[in-house]
């Protein structure tokens, strides 16, 4: 296979496991209300070995869709402005989207009914 084939698919498939990981998540925990943030807590926790292994996949995807993106700016020109506007989005969305799921990740773990305190003086 040549290295467009193979960013081709890199590409196809980034996008089907990252966001298809989020709206199998959402499918899967029953489309809780995004206002309601005890009932995506519950929905998470309920099911967070689920909660786990979809999300973790989506990372994955994430990082290979940015990955095939910075394979098509290497191939193809990297003198071209919308790659470079490209590539100054991707990276921080990665970043961000990284740390979204390992909040929820961490939120499932937690589960419902616990309080979360940023420190140890209020139990």
């Amino acid at each position: 296979m040549t290295d467009r084939v193979t960013t081709g698919w890199i590409l196809i498939a980034a996008a089907i496991l990252g966001f298809g990981g989020w709206i199998l998540w959402g499918a899967l925990m029953g489309f809780p209300d995004s206002s309601d943030g005890d009932a995506i807590i519950k929905a998470s926790s309920d099911n967070k070995d689920l909660t786990i292994i979809i999300f973790t996949v989506a990372s994955i995807g994430f990082a290979l869709m940015v990955m095939g993106f910075r394979a098509v700016a290497s191939n193809y020109g990297n003198d071209s402005v919308l790659l470079s506007i490209g590539k100054f989005m991707l990276i921080p969305g990665l970043a961000i989207s990284l740390v979204e799921s390992a909040s929820i990740i961490g939120i499932a773990q937690a589960g419902s009914g616990r309080l979360l305190t940023p420190c140890l003086l209020f139990p």
